[in-house]
């Protein structure tokens, strides 16, 4: 089960495993709303599904809107957009929660150096003993600029997770590129918001989050 994303580890399910659903704004589900979030919170109790993976917007909280855009934006816009990053990252922190309590397994995507880290809420969960963190670089796992594989972006990216086969699988997935080799996550390449585009998961980013996936349906 995905939520704030569409369809994506989904896509990538070996045979044999189904999906319990991908909840975002794109596939019809506003989990800014009541409705949005109950539908989630339903289809957690119904389908108990054994992964979730959870990748709220994190583009209130990256380096490149603190360091830029903020400036830019009029203080009640900016307001405004934090409080439903903030809600939407809280809800992520919850369904986690739940999903945790209920001795199912559960994954958050994060970029490393986003200041969501530093929320309570996250926080909260990072205090729980089955929490694990594992941090790994995505130029490994064939981000790159659009339409050009030779120009590989590097983009660390936190998973906080009560997984242990997230963590095995992830953790050997640490840059060796040479020094220079990685292109910036920012502005244009070939009519493409570069930002915007490292937004989506990489195929074998997803494969990976899949294989888990199965693992643990084999330890049944």
């Amino acid at each position: 089960m995905e939520i704030f994303s569409p369809p994506r580890v989904a896509l990538r399910l070996p045979a044999g495993l189904t999906s319990a659903g991908s909840f975002d704004i794109i596939t019809g589900s506003d989990l800014l709303t009541w409705q949005g979030q109950h539908t989630v919170l339903e289809a957690l109790r119904t389908f108990r599904p054994r992964m979730l993976v959870s990748s709220p917007p994190c583009t209130m909280y990256s380096d490149l809107q603190r360091l830029w855009n903020f400036k830019k934006m009029k203080a009640k816009l900016r307001r405004a957009r934090m409080k439903k990053a903030n809600t939407l990252l809280d809800f992520g922190m919850t369904v986690c929660t739940v999903q945790g309590n209920a001795g199912r397994f559960w994954v958050h995507e994060h970029p490393n150096r986003a200041s969501s880290w530093k929320r309570r809420t996250v926080r909260k969960l990072m205090r729980l003993k089955t929490t694990m963190a594992v941090t790994f670089d995505q130029c490994q796992v064939g981000l790159c600029l659009p339409g050009n594989p030779e120009k590989k972006i590097r983009k660390r990216t936190t998973l906080l997770t009560n997984s242990q086969h997230v963590v095995d699988l992830f953790k050997p997935l640490q840059c060796c590129c040479a020094k220079g080799a990685h292109a910036l996550a920012r502005g244009n390449y070939n009519g493409v918001s570069v930002a915007r585009y490292c937004q989506a998961y990489p195929r074998r980013l997803c494969d990976l989050l899949a294989s888990a996936a199965l693992k643990h349906a084999q330890d049944l």
